[in-house]
């Protein structure tokens, strides 16, 4: 997952995390290093696939764990091939085929390696054969869909080097249709973490409500202990200042205790002034918990909904979690659009990016922090645009 969102140097650097959960496990190890080997395949570094293929077989044969062999001596046959090494790439396959029997997805695998690496050799006649083959087996239904599509791609490109170009076709329309269904999967996948993610952020609110509910409560008792005090000292300046009256030949002790509560009334007003700023602030909280919590109760209620998330975010917009999504499914397509219509303006790019996606107006609407009468001009400039590019 994280090698197709294109993050490959956090994807080895899991692999290095899990090494350390793995100890001396060494089937778990081999299947490791046989899956860090394919990160690096992918990225061109053959030097390090290599070394991780290597120890990942001392890994499989320490344990005698046949399956992680197999995988091991078809990935060596598979960086073979892309170095050009032809001869070495088919000794591998022969070494994965002798292991022990395969199973009808690895005895597909097999015979598709073989085929391509016979391709790339310009060896047609062996080709041929193995092709039959995976022709025969594509039909099986526990053979792996991305498996499947690669065959479909490598048997459409043998079509046409031999000529056939309506089976070549035929071949490419039925890999694009598997592939169809993998773009698909993989939006569903991101879908379910975004789903994930919602969850969470919603739990941290709640989390976040009961504790703001527990600190207002904490704020209002050391308001109203603030205010006991406030008022025993009150009283005791006022019997104070009784007492000074009465006691006329004590002059001099009356006006230091006058100073004395003046100063007391001021820090008294001064603590009276910061608890009451104190609780306008909890109460605004409290608020904010109570628009959150109605709309937990009344999802459906978008005016409720909306409110809640002006109060949160202010008017910030969803837009950057919207990207990151098309960026996943579509790369490259927001820098075409703004290649291919630079007379569109940033919100109108993002207009025509969501039509896609085939979104409700008021789903549209919403991800974008618009309401629908704005989104609908949008849309008809939108149109206007593209209608004026394609008569151009």
């Amino acid at each position: 997952m994280l090698y197709d969102e294109d993050r490959e140097q956090e994807a080895l650097k899991s692999f290095i995390i899990s090494e350390n959960y793995i100890g001396n496990h060494y089937g778990e190890r081999a299947l490791l290093e046989n899956s860090k080997a394919v990160v690096y395949i992918l990225i061109s570094r053959y030097d390090s696939a290599n070394n991780c293929l290597e120890r990942g077989l001392s890994c499989a044969e320490k344990e005698h764990f046949e399956k992680a062999r197999i995988k091991v001596f078809n990935n060596q046959a598979v960086l073979c091939r892309i170095q050009g090494k032809y001869g070495d790439a088919i000794e591998h396959l022969k070494q994965m085929a002798s292991t022990s029997h395969l199973d009808k997805t690895e005895e597909f695998v097999f015979y598709l390696n073989m085929g391509k690496t016979f391709i790339s050799a310009k060896e047609m006649d062996s080709a041929v054969l193995y092709f039959k083959r995976v022709e025969n087996l594509l039909s099986t239904k526990e053979i792996p869909v991305e498996s499947k599509a690669s065959a479909y791609g490598a048997l459409s490109q043998f079509a046409e080097q031999q000529g056939d170009i309506q089976k070549a076709l035929r071949f490419k329309d039925q890999r694009e249709i598997l592939l169809s269904d993998v773009v698909s999967q993989r939006q569903k996948q991101v879908i379910y973490r975004i789903q994930m993610q919602y969850d969470y952020e919603s739990l941290q609110n709640k989390m976040i409500q009961e504790r703001s509910r527990m600190q207002r409560f904490v704020a209002i008792g050391i308001v109203l202990l603030l205010c006991i005090v406030a008022l025993f000292f009150y009283q005791s300046s006022q019997r104070n200042k009784k007492e000074a009256e009465t006691n006329a030949n004590m002059f001099h002790f009356m006006q230091q205790n006058r100073a004395l509560v003046e100063s007391n009334i001021e820090h008294e007003k001064k603590v009276l002034d910061t608890m009451q700023q104190m609780s306008n602030m909890y109460y605004a909280k409290f608020k904010t918990m109570q628009k959150l919590s109605f709309s937990i109760e009344n999802p459906k209620n978008k005016i409720a909904l909306k409110d809640l998330e002006k109060v949160v975010f202010g008017d910030g917009e969803h837009w950057e979690a919207v990207k990151e999504v098309i960026d996943a499914l579509y790369p490259g397509l927001r820098e075409t659009v703004t290649y291919k219509y630079p007379e569109m303006d940033e919100m109108e790019r993002r207009v025509f990016i969501l039509s896609r996606f085939k979104l409700p107006r008021m789903e549209e609407a919403a991800l974008l922090g618009i309401s629908t009468s704005v989104l609908d001009k949008l849309r008809t400039r939108v149109h206007k645009i593209v209608e004026k590019d394609k008569k151009q």
